[in-house]
């Protein structure tokens, strides 16, 4: 049993290893901001904000513990980046109700597990106009079933390497910013769910507005985030 457990262990920090060396041979330099909060971290649900492909692998190199991410399916068709999510973390087809259902209780029983969970809420890559996207209740009801914190990151300048709906790498520096703690004890889903995602969302969006005050700058010629949306659901 305890072999099993080393191995499990070893499997998952290989890939954090491997993620870590390619991104620093493409040029992308990660620099985590209030990392202190991270000491003496128990098992949490994390969430993530989310504008480009580029988040996950950022969260597969840097996240702490033994985690689970939540990964869309369409990630399993790319190179690398779909053998980790095949193999390690949770997929789901935003497409298909029941794969969402299915990824729902897949979170809570790795959560049970003792793994910390790692969700993008926002259910997209966000390149529209709006800071944020409306978060999905999928993590706050793991989180509030089974009471654990909700540690809030913020990833900065993600998009600007490399942005959706193309893909153009650019070398340069990604933030990662440890924001906020924000226990459940003793909530519950009906009567604290829309406070806690409002709580969530407004750490998220100082942030933002902070490095982008005047709103996002995307070129003319970008495709519009609702027409690409559209055509990843019409995708099978």
């Amino acid at each position: 049993m305890a072999l099993g457990k080393v191995t499990y262990n070893l499997a998952h920090r290989w890939p954090t290893v491997c993620t870590k060396a390619l991104l620093f041979s493409w040029g992308v330099i990660i620099k985590q901001h209030n990392k202190d909060l991270l000491k003496n971290l128990p098992q949490c649900v994390i969430v993530i904000n989310h504008r480009s492909d580029l988040d996950a692998l950022i969260a597969t190199g840097y996240m702490p513990g033994i985690f689970k991410f939540i990964g869309k399916k369409e990630l399993e068709r790319y190179p690398f980046i779909g053998v980790l999510v095949r193999s390690l973390y949770i997929s789901v087809d935003r497409s298909d109700t029941i794969s969402k259902k299915q990824s729902l209780h897949n979170m809570k029983m790795h959560s049970a597990n003792g793994s910390n969970i790692v969700v993008f809420p926002e259910g997209w890559s966000n390149f529209s106009n709006q800071y944020l996207l409306e978060l999905k209740r999928g993590a706050f009801e793991v989180a509030i079933a089974g009471q654990l914190p909700i540690v809030v990151c913020a990833m900065i300048n993600t998009h600007e390497l490399f942005p959706k709906p193309k893909i153009q790498l650019t070398s340069g520096v990604a933030h990662v910013f440890w924001e906020k703690i924000i226990p459940t004890q003793g909530m519950t889903l009906d009567k604290d769910f829309e406070k806690l995602k409002q709580e969530v969302a407004d750490v998220f969006l100082s942030r933002l507005k902070q490095f982008y005050p005047q709103g996002y700058s995307y070129p003319t010629d970008q495709m519009d985030f609702e027409t690409w949306k559209q055509k990843m659901l019409s995708k099978k």
